[in-house]
């Protein structure tokens, strides 16, 4: 996949979270931000030598040397932009150990998405009630 179908794929991920209701992504704990990067200035490319036919061919080079590349020069990064407003809270604390009948009543009356006022069904889950949870793709047709 290249830069630009890539960039598609990312774009169109994006525009269907916005369209079900996800006004932000977290990227994680927050990087630290550097004040400087080096960012080398924009140089022609080095443009190989045009190959001749020499009469004497031993004593032409096998391996004609580079010239020396120049060293990169630092420009100052951007500013980190503000992130913006905080997101609204969850409707349970993700971080507390709930029981599956917990969890489904706190997921079942969720509505943070769109998703949620149009549902007819919240399909929890089954199997047993004391194994690891894990929650795996979308809602049905979504």
């Amino acid at each position: 996949m290249n830069r630009a179908e890539l960039a598609r794929e990312i774009l169109g991920h994006l525009k269907s979270q916005k369209a079900a209701g996800i006004s932000y992504v977290s990227l994680g704990a927050r990087p630290e931000v550097v004040a400087e990067a080096a960012h080398p200035e924009a140089a022609p490319p080095a443009r190989a030598p045009e190959p001749t036919i020499d009469p004497n061919p031993e004593q032409q080079a096998l391996i004609p040397q580079a010239a020396p590349a120049s060293a990169p020069t630092l420009a100052p990064m951007a500013k980190r932009r503000d992130p913006g407003p905080e997101p609204p809270p969850l409707p349970f604390d993700p971080d507390a150990e709930m029981s599956l009948a917990e969890l489904e009543a706190a997921v079942d009356g969720c509505l943070r998405c769109k998703l949620g006022p149009g549902r007819t069904n919240l399909v929890f889950g089954v199997g047993n009630p004391a194994a690891n949870l894990a929650i795996v793709g979308e809602a049905p047709g979504a």
